[in-house]
């Protein structure tokens, strides 16, 4: 949609006449990053310059009066600008769509959360805090990015402070086992010794 291909001019205005000539297995990684973002610049001028024509077609032909045409891609919707060419905005028609999902068929041992609670409910677990990167046509310079628990309804403080409390989760068990051994022997003290009261009373 934006096919960019830089001349010899353009790589010299980043490299410098010189290092122009080298292959381009040849270059540093700075020099990679800095034709890569030339291209992206190029790439995104190429696609509003191709957008403005469609975009300005199409008002043409739209049966309703005064209605306005736009592009959606990526996250954000794109429509003809008053002051700027293209006016980029958020809309609803933009937002994300997530299809809902079952478990994959896998083997159990590479299921999420076979290595314990804290494969998911810790700091930094892609269930959680994985991104999404909206992708689209549209050459973006900055796509829109979405983290899992924004998609799934969750509130960044609350998942924090629920994942904090895993990591104290085995010791609190063990503590519930043990305090739950001890009530168990209470009661059976005590039914033990109503018992003997029983007997005893029966003897006499």
């Amino acid at each position: 949609m934006a096919k960019v291909t830089l001349n010899r001019e353009d790589k010299i205005s980043i490299l410098g006449e010189m290092r122009a000539e080298v292959p381009e297995s040849e270059w540093t990684d700075q020099e990679r990053m800095e034709i890569a973002k030339l291209k992206r610049e190029r790439a995104s001028a190429l696609f509003r310059e191709k957008l403005v024509a469609s975009l300005t077609e199409l008002k043409k032909v739209l049966p309703k009066q005064g209605a306005t045409p736009v592009y959606v891609s990526g996250g954000h919707v794109y429509k003809l600008g008053a002051n700027d060419p293209i006016e980029v905005f958020d809309h609803q028609a933009a937002a994300p769509y997530a299809w809902k999902m079952a478990h994959d068929v896998r083997p159990a041992r590479w299921s999420t959360g076979v290595k314990g609670c804290v494969e998911c409910h810790s700091a930094g677990a892609p269930i959680f805090e994985g991104v999404v990167t909206a992708l689209g046509p549209a050459p973006e310079t900055e796509p829109v990015h979405h983290a899992m628990y924004e998609l799934e309804g969750f509130d960044k403080q609350k998942l924090a402070t629920w994942n904090l409390s895993f990591k104290g989760r085995p010791a609190f068990k063990w503590f519930a086992f043990v305090s739950a051994g001890i009530v168990a022997l209470i009661v059976l003290a005590f039914l033990l010794t109503l018992l003997n009261g029983l007997f005893g009373l029966v003897r006499r």
